[in-house]
């Protein structure tokens, strides 16, 4: 028996079966089996032998339950066994229909069912099957979604760990140029100096040399020449006297050449499925070093938020000022590209050219040269946003309700991310006992195995912590300080966090003039003291893809004249097994 379901799904296009012309399909007809178009349905089909009698039906209709019960013959169906027999009951227990000899013959004492009990039965079976089917494709589509994504995330870390490895062999080949450059100065200078020391002995035995020969020439003439016996006696007591004179011992000893021995690098890096889990308690072998580049002085106050782009291009913002500025940086100064007078919260990245930022609506903006401000489809209202990060992949959005004003307001709390086209959404609020996650969200950053790091304020005084959160949502850890750094007179009152390049994430402890410096798993690794540098109140950082920490300065309140610093610094990291 047939029976179609999805005639309407084909692929192909079918043309009429009558006319073979026209692609637009309407009709069917049970009888003929024909599919036909409206022409051939009213001007072709009626000239058949018996058309009269046959079913035709709408395409759209075809299949469809009520349908196929009403126009099933279930009193004309032959048996294939027995000729000019019909089936009159279908065998459960063999599962086939079966005439009246069938029974006699080869089913005697089976059960059996009215052949439309048993075709409903058979029905509502393929539709549960057919939902089975739904749902197992359903659950095959989600994991190739899955797999998708882990595909894109796999192609994005080799991308990062290729680019890093590029930029670590441009400092390594710099490193050894240096290296080398300065081994060739160093031999150089040694060389100059031992040869001005023998030169400086080899000129003292050219003027005693000379002075001897002088006197020697001098005395063989009066001897030759001369015909006076005084000269003679006097030529030969002078130069007599010449040779007896002691002179200052000539110095044969120098310092020597150095020689130089060449020495295999142990060590370049490697590839390795490390998380820094263990890391907690040997702090002391992560070892990292900052130099400046480039020192700068900018026109706002303070820099609270920063967010290195491409094309050397940077966005700086000054909340109290209420002002963003697009700057460039020249060899001595920094350059302003445009500046808008706009009170933001945080500023996210560039997504589609266009910078991402928070101003506390319900909604991201989109901050244009040209445009100025336009609305994003990023929204998590009833929520207002507060901070956002970017990824390759997604869009976090840490959001609060209108009701939250300081940590102790009543409220939800949620960290929102979206993929790119805010298709997708997951919100991130309640831990496993369903309690807040988060008490007043103030940053957020991702590491390229989609941990999610939190700044999240415990105290209207800015006292915070560091909810470290697995991509599921699962606590991994907190962050509270470094005991060596935080204390209660110093508490961690973290301003700022972003990851880097290498998949470090850095925090900034402004009043502690302190960079504390995480593993991807929330681990301690290490923490700078930058007014060794000579930076104080780092109040924000960004990393540019060559791997460039910029860190921005708050100034002084004391100083009504002084100006936000901005940093250019190179940044080295080494991690030494023990």
């Amino acid at each position: 028996m047939e029976f179609t379901k999805s005639v309407h799904r084909s692929q192909v296009p079918v043309a009429c079966q009558l006319c073979e012309l026209d692609n637009k399909i309407q009709w069917k007809c049970k009888q003929c089996n024909l599919l036909m178009c409206n022409k051939c349905k009213d001007k072709i089909h009626p000239k058949f032998q018996n058309a009269q009698d046959h079913d035709i039906f709408n395409i759209k209709d075809v299949g469809k339950a009520y349908d196929v019960k009403e126009n099933l013959e279930f009193n004309k169906i032959k048996c294939d066994l027995h000729a000019g027999q019909t089936c009159c009951l279908f065998c459960s227990t063999c599962q086939n229909l079966v005439c009246p000899t069938c029974i006699s013959k080869a089913h005697n004492g089976h059960n059996f069912l009215d052949i439309t009990d048993a075709y409903t039965r058979k029905k509502e079976k393929i539709e549960i099957i057919q939902m089975q089917a739904d749902k197992k494709i359903q659950k095959i589509l989600d994991m190739e979604k899955e797999l998708q994504r882990i595909k894109t995330s796999e192609e994005s870390k080799y991308n990062k760990a290729k680019q890093a490895i590029s930029l670590h062999k441009v400092s390594l080949k710099t490193s050894i140029d240096l290296h080398a450059d300065l081994l060739e100065t160093q031999l150089e200078e040694n060389r100059n100096s031992i040869q001005k020391a023998i030169e400086t002995e080899q000129a003292r035995t050219t003027v005693i040399k000379e002075k001897i020969c002088h006197q020697k020439l001098l005395c063989t003439r009066n001897i030759t020449e001369s015909q006076s016996l005084e000269k003679v006696f006097r030529g030969m007591d002078q130069l007599e006297n010449t040779i007896q004179q002691d002179f200052e011992p000539f110095n044969m000893k120098f310092e020597s050449t150095p020689v130089f021995f060449p020495r295999r690098i142990i060590s370049i890096g490697a590839l390795l499925e490390y998380t820094f889990a263990n890391v907690a308690n040997e702090q002391e072998s992560f070892k990292i070093k900052l130099e400046i580049n480039r020192k700068f002085e900018t026109s706002l106050k303070h820099i609270h938020n920063l967010h290195i782009g491409k094309d050397a291009i940077i966005w700086i913002n000054d909340r109290i000022l209420k002002k963003v500025q697009k700057i460039v940086l020249k060899e001595n100064h920094v350059e302003i590209i445009s500046s808008f007078d706009i009170d933001i919260n945080a500023i996210g990245g560039t997504i589609y050219n266009d910078l991402l930022i928070t101003s506390g609506l319900t909604y991201l903006l989109f901050l244009n040269e040209k445009t100025g401000q336009d609305r994003s489809k990023y929204n998590i209202a009833p929520l207002l946003t507060l901070v956002v990060c970017i990824t390759d992949q997604y869009v976090f959005i840490a959001g609060m309700s209108p009701t939250v004003t300081n940590p102790s307001s009543a409220g939800r709390r949620v960290v929102v991310k979206f993929n790119h086209e805010a298709t997708i959404r997951k919100d991130y609020e309640l831990d496993e006992n369903n309690k807040p996650l988060f008490i007043y969200p103030r940053g957020i950053t991702c590491t390229s195995n989609e941990n999610i790091f939190v700044m999240d304020w415990l105290t209207e005084d800015n006292e915070g912590q560091i909810v470290v959160l697995g991509k599921e949502g699962k606590i991994i850890t907190y962050y509270k300080g470094n005991p060596s750094v935080n204390s209660p007179e110093n508490p961690f009152k973290p301003t700022y966090i972003a990851s880097s390049p290498v998949d470090l994430v850095f925090i900034t402890d402004m009043l502690n003039q302190t960079l504390h410096v995480l593993s991807n798993d929330g681990h301690l690794l290490t923490h700078i003291n930058t007014s060794k540098y000579g930076i104080l109140y780092p109040a924000c950082v960004g990393f540019s893809a060559s791997g460039k920490l910029f860190v921005g300065c708050a100034s002084s309140s004391a100083n009504i004249a002084e100006k936000g610093k901005l940093y250019e610094l190179t940044i080295s990291c080494q991690y030494i097994r023990k």
